[in-house]
């Protein structure tokens, strides 16, 4: 619900304040902390079926780029993990967070659940939520469906 989703950044705002003060913070390892709350958050049941694997650069960002990022980081989360793995289905979340170049940062959120239907691709909030943010840090979100669902957000380094 909208309600959830706005306490969630809250959260979110929150924690990365008082981990890291307002200066700089270390993405990656925020990243893995960000994801392994969320699952940790996910009843336990459908927990256990799911493993993590989080891959994360060491690149320091300020709050105003860091925010952006751990909101889509969270939305595309909770997709996967809310939809992908239906019926007690097991399945496997990949996280990157690399630094592609000199110019270029690369988050990545996939699964290898049961793909997003297109009915849920047109009109989503989340969907929507997530290219303004991109937007705001002046990247690119691409989703992908197939086998899974891939969420990309490239922005400049």
């Amino acid at each position: 619900s909208a309600v959830e989703r706005l306490d969630r950044m809250a959260e979110i705002h929150e924690k990365l304040y008082r981990t890291q003060g307002l200066q700089e913070i270390e993405f990656g390892g925020y990243l893995r902390m960000l994801c392994r709350d969320l699952l940790a958050s996910f009843e336990p049941a459908q927990s256990l079926h799911v493993v993590l694997d989080v891959d994360a650069d060491e690149v320091f960002l300020k709050p105003d780029r860091a925010i952006p990022l751990a909101l889509i980081a969270n939305e595309a989360m909770i997709n996967a993990l809310k939809y992908a793995f239906p019926d007690g289905r097991s399945g496997r979340i990949a996280v990157s967070f690399r630094e592609i170049s000199y110019e270029v940062l690369r988050m990545s959120i996939s699964d290898d659940g049961i793909g997003m239907a297109e009915k849920r691709r047109t009109g989503s909030l989340g969907l929507t939520l997530m290219e303004l943010l991109a937007e705001q840090v002046k990247g690119g979100l691409t989703v992908g469906s197939g086998a899974g669902t891939t969420v990309t957000v490239s922005i400049p380094a």
